[in-house]
C-alpha cells in the first residue's frame, strides 16, 4: 500500500472515528499493525497532517467538479450557489478540520493559510473567466481583486455573526455589492437574472452558515 493510499484510509476512519482515536485502534481498522503503520508515517501527527492536506484538496475538487456541472459564467460561479449534495460532503470534511483545529491548533493555522493562498487562485481564476466573457471590468487587477475577496471573507465572518446580522443583509451588502462592483453593464443584466433566479437559495446556504458559526462560537 502507497502512502497516498494509506492516507485515504486514514481520512476516511478520521471523518468517521474522530482524529482523537488512539494509534491502534487506527491501526485495528486499517487491519494492520501499528508497526507497519509507522513504516509510512514517523508519528499520528505526521498522519493527521497527511489526512488534513488531502481533505482540504478534497473540498477543492468538489467545487471544481460542482461549477464543471453547472457549465456557466463567472457570475454563477463566483456567487456561492450550493447544493444539498456539496453541502453534505462539505459538513462531513468541516467536522474533521474542526477537530484538528480544536486538538492541533498550530497544525491547522499553517495549513490553513496555505489553503486560503489556493481560494485565492481560484477566485482569481473565475475573475480573469468574468473579464473574458465581457462580465468583469477589464481594468481590475484580477490577482488583487482575489486577495481582496478572499481576506475580506475570511476578517469579515466573526463579525457578521457577532454583530447578528441577517442573512438579507449579508447577501444584499457584501456579497452583491462586492461582485456588482466588478461588473460590466451586461454583467450587471446578468447579476441581476441570477439573483433573482437563485438570490433565496442562496440567502438559505447563508442563514443555516450564520447559525452553525453561531454553535461554533458557543462551544468555545
Amino acid at each position: 500500500m502507497t502512502k497516498e493510499e494509506l492516507t485515504r484510509k486514514c481520512a476516511d476512519i478520521f471523518l468517521e472515528e474522530g482524529v482523537k482515536i488512539s494509534t491502534d485502534e487506527l491501526a485495528r481498522l486499517l487491519v494492520m499493525s501499528k508497526r507497519t503503520l509507522y513504516t509510512l508515517f514517523d508519528s499520528k501527527e505526521e498522519i493527521i497532517t497527511s489526512c488534513f492536506k488531502y481533505i482540504l484538496q478534497q473540498q477543492i475538487a468538489l467545487f471544481d467538479q460542482y461549477h464543471s456541472q453547472m457549465q456557466s459564467n463567472a457570475i454563477y460561479m463566483i456567487l456561492p450557489i450550493s447544493s444539498v449534495k456539496l453541502n453534505q460532503e462539505m459538513n462531513k470534511l468541516n467536522r474533521f478540520l474542526r477537530e484538528v483545529k480544536k486538538y492541533h491548533p498550530d497544525m491547522y493555522r499553517q495549513l490553513m493559510e496555505r489553503h486560503h493562498l489556493q481560494m485565492r487562485d481560484k477566485v482569481q481564476e473565475i475573475i480573469l473567466q468574468g473579464q473574458k466573457e465581457g462580465l468583469f471590468n477589464t481594468q481590475l487587477n484580477a490577482q488583487l481583486m482575489a486577495a481582496i475577496l478572499t481576506m475580506s471573507h475570511k476578517e469579515t465572518i466573526d463579525t457578521i455573526v457577532m454583530q447578528d446580522y441577517s442573512a438579507e443583509d449579508v447577501f444584499y451588502t457584501s456579497i452583491v455589492i462586492w461582485i456588482k462592483g466588478m461588473c460590466t453593464p451586461k454583467g450587471i443584466d446578468i447579476l441581476n437574472e441570477a439573483i433573482a433566479q437563485e438570490g433565496e437559495t442562496i440567502i438559505q446556504d447563508i442563514n443555516t452558515y450564520i447559525i452553525y458559526k453561531k454553535n461554533e462560537l458557543y462551544k468555545k
